[in-house]
């Protein structure tokens, strides 16, 4: 059995590139283990402006080499001020999460995950078995947000989005030596704490490395970012 435990906390330095396209290209190293490394894509300015969101995709890539230890089992903890858009069908129905890439389209029917999202990028059908099902906290702070959801959308920040699984993918891993694990969407003068533990393998020959990194966007991109927001609510007061 090959298992590296190391921990790790860094605030990433993203670029400019990509931000204002509809979606990001390179990755950014957050931690390098002995059999995984968690990367993030750039930054990419989401949303209307009105709360200066920035969105980034969390990657988990295998560096063995060997197929039989892609990653397929991950404990996952995202934790701090994201942002979600959750389904509430009336202002007094009760509020439904959406912790998957599918979870809108299971309750609304026809929209697929919201750039303004924080979800993991996994359907219902991705996840095998789960000790704790991917979950996120409910929203507890109202966002300004307009919902880009058909019906049903509200959106707002809650504090939590984890889960302990692992995919239904494994069954075939030569396919899944990079897994897309979450869609990380916050306002970019905050930061999110990812601690982790992944695992990949088969019985009696598994590898896992752990760690905790801090997800941050440095100030240069955060004073761009809230620039282009700036320039996004200017144009729809125009517009008003």
């Amino acid at each position: 059995m090959k298992t590296q435990h190391s921990i790790l906390s860094l605030t990433v330095a993203a670029t400019l590139a990509g931000l204002g396209s509809t979606q990001a290209s390179a990755q950014t190293a957050l931690f390098t283990g002995t059999s995984f490394e968690v990367s993030i894509s750039d930054f990419v300015g989401v949303g209307d402006g009105s709360e200066n969101l920035v969105s980034t995709t969390v990657s988990v890539t295998n560096l063995t080499g060997e197929p039989v230890f892609n990653p397929s089992v991950f404990t996952a903890s995202f934790s701090g001020p994201l942002h979600q858009e959750q389904v509430q069908f009336t202002p007094v129905a009760p509020v439904t999460t959406t912790p998957l890439a599918d979870s809108a389209t299971a309750l609304v029917g026809g929209d697929s995950l919201s750039p303004i999202d924080t979800a993991f990028l996994l359907t219902s059908d991705d996840v095998l078995l789960a000790l704790t099902a991917p979950n996120e906290e409910e929203i507890t702070a109202v966002s300004a947000e307009a919902s880009t959801l058909t019906f049903g959308g509200i959106t707002g920040f809650s504090q939590l989005l984890e889960g302990s699984f692992s995919i239904e993918d494994a069954l075939n891993p030569a396919t899944l030596a990079t897994v897309d694990l979450a869609q990380l969407v916050f306002s970019a003068d905050d930061s999110i704490l990812f601690d982790f533990v992944i695992a990949g393998g088969e019985p009696g020959n598994t590898t896992s490395d752990t760690g905790s990194v801090i997800i941050a966007v440095p100030e240069p991109t955060s004073l761009a970012l809230l620039s282009l927001a700036s320039l996004a609510l200017a144009g729809r007061r125009r517009k008003g």
